[in-house]
C-alpha cells in the first residue's frame, strides 16, 4: 500500500483522499509522506514485520 500512495504523492492527491483510497489510516499516510518527502520512495520499502517485546 505504501508504494501505491507514493504513487499518488506527486500528483498532490491530499492524505485523506489517499487514505480513503486505500483503506488505510489518515496518520499512516501522513508518516508514509513524510518519509516519501525525506527519503524518497525507497524509504517506503519494507523492513519486515514489526518486533513485539517479550512478555517478561
Amino acid at each position: 500500500m505504501r508504494m501505491e500512495a507514493a504513487g499518488v504523492f506527486a500528483g498532490g492527491l491530499g492524505n485523506a483522499a489517499i487514505a480513503k483510497e486505500l483503506p488505510v489510516c489518515v496518520r499512516s499516510v501522513q508518516r508514509w509522506r513524510q518519509s516519501w518527502q525525506e527519503n524518497g520512495q525507497p524509504a517506503l520499502c519494507s523492513h519486515g514485520p514489526a518486533l513485539r517485546a517479550e512478555a517478561e
